[in-house]
């Protein structure tokens, strides 16, 4: 049998012959699951996915997948013959489903949905007025930000109080050598009376500190926006006032500032992205649920036309015995 490792699961894969003697008394009762058949290929194509991992999605467990195959294949090439059918469909019907669907699931956070509301795009110059408290400890979100948009030509880091901006430096380079997420450009110390400048150049300007804290800086920027914003760039405040419980305060909503975005329309956008995730991944359980039916009935066609309803493509009678052992016919797939 083939044996997948991963972080939060160890799967096997054969016939059904092969669990004959399985030790499933040794599984803790409500952890472990036995499938064959189409739902068995179902929950391989989704543990594929990286749909059944803690992070939604990820990449890692594909190599994980097709490494322990691997390794199977040079322990037991006679056996593992009779399964590179049910691989070979694998991979394909897990390309199909990451293109459609998985590659378009957004992280439903303040730092995508201030992204994606900025309209940021490669090489834009960023400006970040991040926040520190106590014990000079940096927000989060001042962090991920430039995480987020690494690959902007600036990264300029600014605070409207001057003695945290060497908290801020210090804070950020330790989260890029923890996180190894290299930047194109490194942040930027940036004094906050340079911030004008930069608005006249072009920048997307970031706003992590709650509204009314500065109330003179934060007065002094709108003006500064008002009169030097860029076309095709943008303003965004990340945090509204405590005492509004996260909302704007009179003088943001009334300064009716062009091309900026209020804390309100950042949670709006990150309900939106989580109701956008939860589409898409019906419309993938759905896609994953025709694949498997179709694999497991014999199936070898392209995804794509299994889902639109063409007639299916079906194994040769040369190749019958050969993807009967792999379930593509009959269900001898088993899967613990």
């Amino acid at each position: 049998m083939i044996a997948v490792t991963t972080c939060a699961r160890k799967t096997w894969i054969g016939q059904t012959t092969d669990f004959e003697d399985f030790p499933f008394a040794a599984i803790p009762e409500g952890r472990g699951q036995y499938l064959v058949g189409p739902e068995a290929y179902e929950f391989l194509l989704r543990l594929k996915c990286g749909l059944e991992s803690p992070k939604l999605g990820e990449t890692s467990i594909d190599g994980q997948f097709l490494g322990d195959a691997a390794e199977f294949g040079q322990r037991c090439p006679d056996k593992f013959a009779k399964m590179s059918r049910l691989m070979e469909m694998l991979t394909i019907d897990t390309r199909h489903i990451r293109a459609n669907f998985i590659e378009h699931l957004d992280k439903a956070c303040v730092e995508t949905s201030s992204k994606i509301l900025s309209g940021f795009k490669k090489g834009d110059r960023i400006i970040i007025i991040g926040k520190t408290g106590r014990n000079e400890a940096v927000s989060q979100i001042t962090l991920n930000l430039a995480l987020t948009m690494k690959n902007a030509s600036e990264i300029c880091y600014t605070a409207f109080s001057p003695e945290t901006i060497p908290a801020l430096m210090a804070a950020f380079k330790s989260a890029s050598i923890r996180t190894r997420i290299p930047m194109v450009t490194p942040a930027i110390a940036t004094d906050f009376a340079d911030v004008p400048a930069l608005i006249k150049k072009g920048s997307h300007v970031f706003i992590d500190n709650p509204m009314g804290e500065n109330t003179w800086q934060e007065s002094k920027l709108m003006g500064d926006w008002r009169s030097s914003a860029q076309a095709g760039f943008s303003m965004i405040h990340l945090r509204g006032s405590p005492s509004l419980m996260g909302g704007s305060t009179k003088a943001w909503k009334n300064a009716e500032l062009p091309q900026y975005f209020a804390p309100e329309d950042v949670r709006e956008r990150k309900i939106q992205i989580d109701s956008d995730n939860r589409t898409l991944l019906a419309r993938a359980d759905a896609d994953i649920a025709k694949i498997a039916a179709a694999r497991s009935e014999g199936s070898t066609a392209n995804p794509f036309r299994i889902i639109n309803g063409f007639k299916p493509r079906t194994a040769s009678n040369a190749n019958a015995g050969a993807v009967a052992s792999v379930s593509m016919n009959d269900p001898s797939l088993a899967v613990a």
